[in-house]
């Protein structure tokens, strides 16, 4: 499946529940040129509420693969929009005496939210720390938090008793080469100081970022 972004499409700013990412005319004007389409709906939460998003998965007759035209905040099967995880990735990578948990803490705070796991930045860090470093296929999309999560503890499990603790140091570094490139890389482009801010520069670097490395930013 690959994903088209749409800017300009707000959450948080209405008092409906159900966002269309393209209007009637839109849609029709697909398939004037020759598309198949279909709705895809997906569900994120902010501020306490829970927010219905309707897709339109677009593909012509003979596609090997579809396409789904999604707002720049959204990232599929994941439980909140886009600035919610950079907000605590920035959050965590800016200060260093801040832990993950601290920096979950502060986001589900800051965002109003039920839960908010810390495990979800490290997974997120290094997502885009890897893209960043040039180690992964960047025409991969990235796993979902479930898969990443048995992956690691899978690794995790493989250390013997005997070597565990020869390999936590590396990974302090690693956790912080991660801290430095993330920093590096929002420096000057990320507006953290007011949510609308945050959501607008966030959706430039989504954009930025499939366009680059065609893929997703988490």
């Amino acid at each position: 499946m690959k994903y088209i972004l749409a800017p300009g499409v707000e959450i948080g700013n209405t008092e409906v529940n159900i966002i269309h990412v393209l209007t009637p005319e839109e849609i029709n004007s697909y398939y004037d040129l020759g598309y198949n389409c279909k709705e895809r709906r997906y569900k994120v939460t902010v501020d306490y509420r829970e927010y219905e998003i309707v897709c339109t998965e677009i593909w012509k007759k003979g596609d090997t693969e579809h396409s789904v035209i999604i707002p720049a905040f959204l990232i599929p099967h994941r439980r909140y929009p886009l600035d919610v995880y950079v907000y605590a990735i920035n959050l965590y990578c800016s200060e260093p005496e801040k832990g993950q948990r601290a920096a979950a803490k502060a986001t589900k705070k800051h965002f109003g939210l039920d839960k908010f796991s810390h495990t979800t930045i490290s997974r997120s860090m290094k997502t885009m720390s890897q893209i960043l470093d040039g180690g992964v296929d960047t025409c991969a999309q990235p796993k979902a938090d479930s898969q990443m999560a048995k992956q690691e503890t899978s690794q995790q499990r493989d250390i013997s008793d005997g070597t565990y603790r020869e390999r936590r140091f590396p990974l302090l570094r690693d956790i912080q080469k991660r801290r430095e490139l993330i920093v590096k890389y929002f420096k000057d482009k990320l507006d953290a100081q007011s949510r609308p801010g945050l959501m607008e520069s966030c959706e430039r670097i989504a954009i930025w970022w499939h366009t680059k490395f065609n893929r997703l930013l988490i």
